[in-house]
């Protein structure tokens, strides 16, 4: 795992890129990469290219980057692991191409000599990277398929500018800084700014199983402009597979498909454990790690101090389960003090807003690790989202459902009108929820969702011309404007479009809605907030995390099983529990989901909401955010409206980041 950065001219005139500014935007980074740095300038100083090094593959100085192939043609910076680099290393090396290291980044160098932009459809793993292409004088800037690894860049003045973490493009003095609003009104729906835009007006991130090919040939006229192409390159959602298929078939695939994944992410050079919080994920990783290891599994948790917490302390489970598989385990239990440490580090770390209260403790139990030597790390990312986990697909399943069959047959005036007086009848978010089913959308947009629209709105009277923000025309990213005064609504229309009805004809059935549900947290959620939490925090420390549970083959066996067999009499996960049922103790596997450290119902205690208080109040401007809505929602919490401590978590997320890049 590593730091990339890089400086490419678009045209003519602009000033070469200068090594020292390049070395200390890199150098932001360090924590990504301590072990070891490197530059490359191109003859001309139109492009330069900065790695920062975490040693995870080839400890040697052979593997260093920026990485060139056999005649400095091609150059490559990479952050993340190619686990099936030694198959490809065959083949290439059958097909002519001679190696210098042992490492994964050579082999992408290779794979696109001879492939060329194809390469990235034969790789595996999870992976960022920008490879130069001298002769075509073309910039390739490529994001894996679920989204693990971030990419950033942003265009000024004549330049491309990117990174693996936003703070090193600001770095250069090129880049202003200014809050995107749209992204801002996106960020207190979603929790994070969705892809391509985050909350830096002008900086954008590459969306997942995307890539980015910018041509620049240094045209003496503005009418020969750099061209910029940007590919889709996968997609995972199919129809499901052989409706003949048993539940235990599927069961069994799915065991065999997991221990595969979970044996290839065993490759390292270095120590490596899993994270173990006693649920079913990362227990059945502790498991097939015991099954595939000669040594005892290091494993690590978190819990907490405060006795409190304790319906949310899960840590009994995981010294139940590391006993059970005799692991080397490791804990630390973390309070308000731990939080009031990190606080003023969140936000450098995170970028932009990260609103998931885990970033908490997942920061610590990877400084754990870290501490006690563990450079790489499985984690168990993915499966609550692949296999319909959460309570709350359930529900949204069961609304939309009942809604769909109520309005199906009526006509449209029939349909609003009944949503209008079943509005008054029910909570405000059921009444929305009516609303959108009566106008034909899904009534779900997120399995974390902080504000609805009309809430944002109450927060800031600005907010209600959001609607009439467009879509940034930059890098010809997206020419659609917003409509029907409901934008956050508007990112979900497009992924529950009819062109994807037509594709997968299956999901005009309402017993579906929950494969399109879970392609949209693909998509959103699980790529732009869980794995960056996990990247970002895991990352400051200096530790890798792998997903075995986002296995290639996995994720596509995953959305290929009927949704039937996801969710069975209500409990969910069904076919993944059924899968692990040899593996780990069945009262361990069909116990209450709790959720790793409770969420932010938990984790806001006294002491951090006065801390998230001071912060909302000091750092959010109140010309633009009055403060009776912000102080509203604080004491209503105090007096035990539970159900907003994810949107102060929210608004507490903001206020830090503008204070730390703004203030």
């Amino acid at each position: 795992m590593c730091g990339i950065v890089g400086i490419l001219n678009l045209r003519a005139g602009v000033p070469p890129v200068e090594e020292e500014l390049l070395a200390r935007m890199r150098d932001r980074m360090t924590h990504r990469g301590p072990d070891a740095c490197g530059i490359w300038l191109s003859a001309d100083g139109s492009v330069g290219l900065g790695h920062r090094r975490l040693s995870i593959i080839d400890l040697s100085s052979a593997a260093q980057q920026p990485m060139s192939n056999e005649d400095g043609s091609v150059w490559v910076v990479f952050n993340g692991e190619i686990y099936n680099h030694l198959r490809l290393r065959s083949e290439l090396e059958q097909l002519g191409h001679r190696y210098r290291s042992h490492s994964d980044t050579e082999s992408i160098l290779h794979a696109f000599e001879e492939w060329g932009l194809a390469a990235v459809e034969r790789l595996d793993g999870m992976f960022a990277f920008a490879l130069w292409d001298a002769p075509r004088r073309q910039l390739w800037l490529v994001r894996d398929r679920m989204g693990k690894k971030p990419l950033y860049f942003a265009e000024t003045d004549g330049r491309l500018i990117f990174a693996s973490e936003i703070k090193a493009i600001l770095d250069h003095p090129a880049v202003r800084r200014a809050v995107n609003p749209e992204a801002l009104w996106h960020y207190l729906s979603f929790a994070v700014a969705p892809a391509p835009l985050t909350l830096f007006d002008g900086i954008y991130k590459l969306p997942p199983a995307t890539h980015l090919l910018v041509s620049a040939k240094q045209p003496a006229n503005a009418s020969d402009a750099p061209s910029w192409t940007f590919t889709e390159y996968w997609r995972p959602w199919s129809v499901t597979d052989d409706p003949a298929r048993s539940f235990d078939e599927y069961a069994g695939e799915v065991r065999e498909r997991l221990q595969t994944a979970v044996e290839r992410r065993l490759m390292s050079d270095v120590p490596f454990g899993v994270f173990l919080s006693g649920g079913v994920d990362s227990s059945a990783n502790v498991a097939l790690m015991s099954r595939l290891m000669t040594r005892p599994v290091d494993t690590f948790s978190v819990g907490f101090e405060d006795a409190s917490q304790s319906p949310y302390n899960e840590i009994q489970y995981a010294r139940r389960v590391a006993a059970l598989f005799k692991t080397q385990h490791h804990e630390v239990l973390i309070s308000d003090r731990h939080f009031d440490e990190f606080v003023d580090r969140l936000a450098f770390f995170q970028d932009e807003p990260l609103s998931d209260p885990v970033c908490f403790p997942l920061y610590h139990v990877a400084k754990l690790a870290r501490d006690h030597g563990t450079i790489v790390i499985q984690v168990g990312e993915g499966s609550d989202e692949l296999f319909a986990g959460y309570d709350i697909y359930r529900n949204y399943l069961r609304r939309q459902t009942r809604y769909w069959r109520q309005f199906q047959c009526l006509p449209a005036w029939v349909r609003r009108f009944l949503a209008d007086v079943g509005s008054v009848l029910v909570s405000r978010r059921q009444g929305v929820h009516l609303q959108r089913a009566a106008a034909g959308e899904p009534v779900f947009l997120s399995a974390a969702l902080a504000f609805y629209d009309l809430e944002k709105a109450e927060l800031r009277p600005d907010f209600r011309e959001a609607a009439s923000v467009p879509w940034p025309s930059s890098f010809q990213l997206s020419a659609r404007s917003l409509n029907g005064g409901n934008p956050s609504m508007d990112m979900l229309r497009r992924h529950f479009s009819k062109a994807d009805v037509r594709a997968l004809p299956e999901l005009d059935a309402p017993d579906d809605f929950l494969k399109r549900m879970i392609r949209w947290e693909c998509h959103q959620r699980l790529g732009e907030l869980l794995l960056m939490r996990l990247d970002k925090m895991m990352m400051a420390v200096s530790v890798e995390g792998r997903a075995p549970f986002l296995d290639t083959d996995l994720v596509q066996l995953a959305m290929r099983i009927p949704s039937s067999m996801k969710i069975v009499n209500g409990i969910g996960k069904a076919v993944l529990k059924r899968a692990v049922e040899p593996l780990l103790p069945r009262d361990l596997i069909y116990r209450r989901k709790i959720g790793f450290c409770g969420g932010s119902g938990n984790m806001l205690t006294t002491g951090i909401l006065r801390t998230a208080e001071a912060a909302i109040l000091s750092e959010l401007p109140a010309r633009e955010w009055p403060r009776g809505p912000l102080e509203r929602l604080v004491e209503e919490h105090r007096r035990g409206a539970a159900e907003n401590s994810f949107q102060i978590w929210s608004l507490m997320n903001l206020a830090l980041w503008l204070k730390r890049w703004f203030g």
